[in-house]
């Protein structure tokens, strides 16, 4: 049991770092910092106007 839970978690640890090597160039073009900016901060203005909408 010890082997098999060393083994799935190497390779969890080993997809984790080459996703993150992946979506760290990804986030460093300026297209895709413009549509993440864009993207967050409309679900921060629709969360405040949900927010405000809401009444007791």
């Amino acid at each position: 049991m010890s082997l098999s839970f060393i083994v799935v978690s190497t390779f969890t640890v080993l997809i984790y770092g080459l996703f993150s090597g992946y979506i760290h160039d990804k986030l460093n073009s300026p297209s895709t910092r413009k549509w993440f900016n864009r993207t967050g901060g409309s679900l921060l203005v629709g969360a405040g106007a949900l927010t405000a909408m809401l009444q007791r």
